[in-house]
């Protein structure tokens, strides 16, 4: 699972399966841990420390799976390339810290730093980088379509890779079950533990359906963040370094979700910027007239190049920036004599 673990070896459904670094030999411990918990992560751990961890897991991916993790510090990342190459849909994981810390930086920098006690929304689908202490950690991962099912969208169309959760109504009631299955789990009999764990992932869902359904009536999800798109485009576009991350990052979205907001849109967002910028030169050239420095005008309007924007006016108005200037010069002094 991007960013905290993913077993490699499926849990079957009716049992609590206990994988640990103390079934295997000290040196070999190191290989065991990182292929069994962190196989579709880069992870690190420090060179001079022979990992501790233990895995204890039940359920289905597809249908929901319980994990608790009792793990020595790690750091872990993902990247976009990474995500690229996987074929599987990527989960959602619902996580309660029982012991530790997690500190997770985003894709553009922006950094949240999770404790004990904290419950929380991880998106697998997401680029990261992450840093685990000493921790025990208790989660269910969720198959993205059954999100989205209950959601009616994404939760990427809400939310950035961490989601603090800990302050909704039902946060103490799942956090006490999460804790109760990983403690418990391993004295139910198989048609118990999957009772236990269907009603943990309807638990999780409700959860989820009641704090996304709150940030939908307070934001209007895609609306709003499409016109604030275009405000901050608006706003920005004198800045010649402008760039989808630095509008994802205002808009605290991933690049993803962006290009999914323009995707019915006339224009592309770099498109856009670039029209904005046009629209604006050819403005402020009509008002300028024969005094127009056309370099000046490229510059203060957010073009980095006098030559590129020149050759982009002409592409957009079929005319040069110069030739509208001296149109414009022209038409007052008619004017003047008239």
């Amino acid at each position: 699972m991007s960013g905290m673990l993913e077993p490699s070896v499926p849990a079957a459904a009716s049992t609590l399966r206990i994988l640990s670094t103390e079934d295997v030999s000290a040196p070999h411990r190191r290989n065991y841990w990182m292929a069994h918990a962190y196989r579709a992560v880069e992870a690190r751990l420090a060179p001079d420390v022979v990992p501790k961890g233990r895995l204890s897991l039940c359920g289905d991916p597809d249908s929901g799976q319980f994990v608790r993790c009792e793990s020595s510090p790690v750091q872990t990342s993902l990247t976009s390339a990474r995500l690229r190459a996987q074929l599987s849909d990527e989960h959602i994981a619902i996580c309660w810290i029982g012991r530790g810390n997690f500190n997770v930086e985003d894709e553009h920098g922006m950094q949240t730093r999770l404790h004990t006690g904290d419950l929380f929304m991880f998106d697998c689908g997401q680029p990261m980088r992450g840093a685990w202490s000493d921790s025990d950690a208790h989660y269910l991962r969720l198959p993205r379509r059954l999100v989205r099912q209950v959601l009616a969208s994404d939760p990427a169309d809400y939310a950035g890779v961490v989601t603090p959760l800990s302050s909704d109504g039902m946060a103490p009631f799942l956090c006490a079950q999460l804790q109760k299955v990983g403690e418990y789990g391993a004295n139910l009999s198989a048609r118990d533990l999957s009772a236990v764990l269907q009603f943990t992932v309807e638990l999780s869902l409700r959860l989820l359906e009641a704090h996304f359904g709150s940030a939908r009536n307070g934001l209007a999800p895609n609306e709003d963040k499409l016109r604030a798109a275009y405000q901050y485009l608006r706003a920005h576009a004198h800045q010649p370094d402008v760039t989808v991350d630095s509008l994802a990052q205002a808009l605290h979205c991933s690049r993803a979700q962006l290009y999914r907001l323009f995707e019915n849109e006339p224009l592309s967002i770099m498109a856009t910027l670039k029209d904005i910028r046009l629209l604006r030169a050819r403005d402020a050239l009509v008002q300028s007239g024969r005094s127009a420095n056309v370099a000046a005008v490229a510059y203060a309007c957010g073009f980095s190049d006098p030559s590129v924007f020149g050759k982009l006016f002409r592409q957009k108005f079929g005319t040069t920036p110069g030739e509208v200037a001296r149109a414009q010069a022209m038409s007052g002094r008619h004017s003047s004599s008239a």
